[in-house]
């Protein structure tokens, strides 16, 4: 550990694209984790990437989610490239539902949010058009908006990808119990 500019504890998502992203850089880096690589909510999350609706969006956080979801486009391209495996990441749809005129108002915040992002576009439908998209849908949408170009990642793949891609680069990987923290 002597040898090591950074220490990041925990093999999450977080974690391994930290340490990806650092040792990429030439920095040494050590990640320390407790048990294996995606173990905890990394290794199941379900992995949809939508740049235009959360908390913070619009706001705060749009310009970060936009970048992030930018940066996924090739990601999988380049971690296949340095490290030979590869994880699913794809293009896909989702039908926002609207029962109420304060429906209406927020999906068209998100409608304006997709303008701004490369891959992502969207269009309104009745609803009519939401039943014959989707049967499973109550009939009482008489709104949607069909949002499409999200990304949909294969959450434990990408982390493992992650971890090899820093190892890769350099980074050390422990499986150990972080006990304490001395900064310097």
């Amino acid at each position: 550990m002597d040898n090591t500019s950074v220490v990041i504890v925990g093999g999450g998502a977080v974690g391994c694209a930290t340490a990806y992203y650092l040792a990429r850089a030439g920095i040494e880096t050590t990640l320390i984790e407790s048990n294996s690589i995606a173990n905890g909510a990394s290794g199941y999350a379900m992995g949809l990437l939508n740049p235009v609706s959360g908390t913070g969006i619009p706001g705060a956080w749009e310009e970060l989610s936009r970048t992030g979801f930018l940066l996924h486009g090739g990601l999988s391209n380049e971690l296949k490239e340095v490290t030979g495996s590869s994880y699913i990441v794809r293009r896909c749809e989702s039908i926002h539902r609207a029962y109420t005129d304060e429906d209406v108002a927020a999906l068209e915040v998100v409608a304006r949010c997709s303008d701004h992002v490369e891959g992502i576009s969207c269009r309104w439908l009745d609803g009519r058009e939401v039943s014959s998209l989707e049967d499973r849908v109550s009939e009482g949408a008489f709104k949607a908006l069909l949002l499409e170009g999200t990304l949909l990642v294969e959450s434990y793949g990408y982390t493992e990808a992650l971890a090899r891609g820093a190892e890769r680069h350099g980074a050390l990987i422990r499986y150990a119990k972080a006990l304490g923290i001395k900064r310097s």
